[in-house]
């Protein structure tokens, strides 16, 4: 009887003791939780993942990308997210070859999420490895303000990645 009693009692506690640790898993932080949204989009493990909170958007801001080899502009994404709502927010991540964008559910529009650098210059492989801006200030933000900047040196050029904020629909 003492057996039983100790065995039962050793299966409750350990019972509650995973029961506890299991509610403490499903809890993330911001940081946690962008690096598991990431994870489970592209099954990688070396995604650097940041997020951005805007809080006075509005409605048709959106965000552009330009890719620079020394100054000159190579190739310009406009309006690759276009909010909805005055509050948003989205993740920018970046994997060795990947620049990723994935926004929130408040957004009118979203395309090019996902760009492999490599296919426009192998230099802006080198240039995603280096993150020269990133914006923390919470004042308004105004159009052409930068998010984002990614800049690296690659066979004697200077490569550049920028990604800003626009007002309207260009």
């Amino acid at each position: 009887m003492k057996k039983t009693l100790l065995i039962l009692t050793t299966l409750c506690i350990g019972y509650f003791c995973i029961a506890a640790s299991s509610k403490n898993i499903s809890i993330y932080t911001v940081e946690t939780e962008a690096e598991t949204i990431m994870d489970q989009l592209y099954e990688n493990k070396n995604v650097e993942t940041y997020k951005f909170i805007i809080d006075n958007a509005i409605e048709d801001g959106c965000i552009n990308i330009t890719y620079y080899i020394d100054n000159e502009v190579v190739k310009n994404y406009l309006n690759v997210l276009t909010f909805q709502e005055k509050t948003s927010y989205f993740f920018v991540g970046t994997t060795s070859k990947c620049l990723i964008l994935r926004p929130d559910e408040n957004h009118k529009s979203f395309h090019n999420g996902k760009i492999d650098v490599s296919t426009i210059d192998e230099g802006f492989v080198s240039a995603l490895q280096n993150v020269k801006y990133i914006r923390e200030e919470k004042t308004m933000i105004r159009t052409d303000d930068l998010i984002i900047q990614f800049e690296n040196g690659y066979n004697n050029h200077n490569y550049r990645i920028d990604i800003k904020y626009s007002m309207g629909i260009a």
